[in-house]
């Protein structure tokens, strides 16, 4: 699963980046420990995350 398509509020661990897809794109705001952070979506499309439970 991709971190740009995991559920608002989810929980998950990075398992890998696709370097070759990071490009400029619109930006979102994900939350890493207490920060709050803006990356762009096509960045967040090349993250794979797992849902930690």
């Amino acid at each position: 699963m991709s971190l740009d398509r995991l559920s608002v509020g989810t929980k998950a661990r990075v398992s890998s980046i696709e370097w070759a897809a990071l490009d400029d794109g619109d930006p979102i705001a994900i939350r890493v420990g207490r920060m709050t952070v803006a990356i762009r979506r096509r960045h967040a499309g090349a993250i794979s995350v797992l849902p930690i439970r």
